[in-house]
């Protein structure tokens, strides 16, 4: 369907049609009061980036981090969108099903996010589990 739609990528929705992840990213937005909304992690893969996202993004301070199950409708209301993944960190999502979202380009949270990220990744915090 998303290529038939013409579109980089698609975002499933789970079982009862909440929005889930992309096909090998997470995802997370800001809703439209500011908020920085995760879909719920018992219902997508936790995925390394995400989990370290939400962990610096809460850590910091300086965002209002809120993890649930998210509506289709939510998400295309977003003021900005986002996808995670170890492979390119953080990437914006501009639109969704032909509707920009936000300004259509990389928003303050999401640039916010991918500093913080790259540099817990300098210093080696990352993505490291003891056994």
């Amino acid at each position: 369907e998303a290529v038939r739609q013409g579109a980089d990528g698609a975002i499933s929705l789970d079982h009862e049609g909440f929005v889930g992840e992309s096909s090998t990213e997470n995802i997370a937005f800001v809703n439209g009061t500011g908020e920085l909304v995760f879909p719920s992690f018992d219902r997508v893969l936790k995925g390394i980036t995400l989990s370290r996202v939400a962990e610096l993004a809460r850590a910091s301070g300086e965002f209002s981090v809120h993890e649930k199950r998210v509506s289709r409708e939510e998400l295309l209301e977003a003021s900005e969108a986002f996808l995670f993944s170890t492979s390119f960190d953080a990437l914006p999502v501009v639109e969704i099903e032909g509707r920009k979202i936000g300004t259509g380009r990389q928003g303050p949270v999401a640039q916010r996010l991918r500093t913080l990220l790259q540099k817990d990744m300098e210093a080696g915090s990352a993505f490291v589990t003891p056994l």
